[in-house]
């Protein structure tokens, strides 16, 4: 990732290790479902997005909420 093509904001999850280290093996793009709506990391997101930004996604180990993973989120679903 470009540091200058980044959003001032990036959205924090926790993920299970495991999740985490066969997202890595693959090497591809990985969805990851979050058990409530990202509100605010959706709008962001469009405010990124908009600005022709990305917007990282940090992704911590849930057994040690430790940073693991950085990547750019693509896309979240809107609100229904």
């Amino acid at each position: 990732m470009d540091p200058t093509t980044l959003s001032e904001y990036c959205i924090y999850t926790i993920v299970e290790l495991a999740t985490l280290e066969e997202a890595a093996r693959e090497g591809t793009p990985h969805t990851f479902n979050e058990g409530k709506p990202w509100v605010t990391g959706h709008a962001l997101l469009e405010k990124a997005r908009g600005a022709g930004l990305q917007m990282p996604v940090l992704l911590g180990d849930a057994t040690i909420a430790v940073v693991s993973c950085i990547g750019a989120c693509s896309r979240t679903l809107p609100l229904p």
